[in-house]
């Protein structure tokens, strides 16, 4: 039991790994703790139909490129490019992790999106023609081009990374460690299977303070207001709070 103000609050004895706290609620003169008990399991294919809902409505609208660019997955062929650009490299290699809300039905509240790559089988470079949606397209090239001449296998001097793609939380869950606690899983699954380093992309202020809590330092950055199309133009126009995105890497 724990005392908070004149109230005790007690709650089962469980491991941390299957526990979030999710909100205080003021009751009087003290607060009361609301736990939700948090599931982290491993993707399976019975999860996509569900994940890529869940990104649709709480990862596209807020995330500033995506908003920028009018993405909208309602629509078939971006539903398909999105999926082949981030769902399908991800799907390998059992690093993906969703958060389950077990008190709600088990309805998934968090995404984190991971792909193995190794030097003998990197991750495939798609065609603009394969990738076929203009708005996933651009993405997709967008976050390639930050990495510039980087090469994890090579300044790491290793031959099996994790590579965080998508990082998404149900807006109802937010600010409640789920993204640093999905993100931790994935890389515990990651280091159990011989990763020897970790790579991702960062477009908003909250996937980078994930990264910053795990301690992911970034290897470059872009500032949305400094990338431009050839006439000039901001591209990323509806970036909001977000000034940039990074990329970012370390050894595990």
């Amino acid at each position: 039991a724990e005392y908070m103000g004149k109230y005790f609050i007690k709650a089962p004895i469980v491991q941390r790994t299957n526990i979030t706290l999710i909100s205080f609620k003021s009751i009087g003169v003290g607060q009361l703790i609301v736990i939700i008990m948090i599931n982290y399991e491993v993707m399976s294919e019975d999860d996509v139909e569900e994940v890529m809902d869940v990104i649709n409505h709480h990862f596209i609208p807020d995330e500033p490129c995506c908003r920028s660019l009018g993405m909208n997955l309602d629509d078939p062929k971006s539903m398909e490019a999105f999926k082949l650009c981030f769902l399908t490299p991800s799907m390998h290699g059992g690093l993906s992790v969703v958060a389950k809300d077990s008190e709600n039905e088990n309805k998934i509240v968090g995404i984190r999106l991971t792909a193995l790559a190794t030097r003998e089988k990197p991750l495939r470079k798609l065609t603009e023609e394969e990738v076929g949606d203009p708005g996933v397209w651009h993405f997709a090239v967008f976050l390639s081009m930050l990495w510039g001449d980087f090469n994890a296998f090579e300044h790491f001097g290793v031959d099996k990374i994790a590579c965080f793609k998508i990082l998404c939380v149900h807006r109802d869950y937010r600010k409640r460690r789920v993204a640093t606690e999905i993100a931790q899983k994935s890389i515990d699954i990651a280091k159990s299977i011989g990763c020897q380093a970790l790579t991702g992309e960062a477009t908003g202020l909250g996937s980078q303070g994930v990264y910053r809590r795990l301690e992911l330092p970034a290897v470059n950055e872009m500032r949305y207001e400094d990338y431009k199309n050839d006439s000039g133009e901001v591209i990323f126009k509806q970036h909001g709070e977000h000034p940039s995105c990074i990329v970012a890497a370390k050894p595990l």
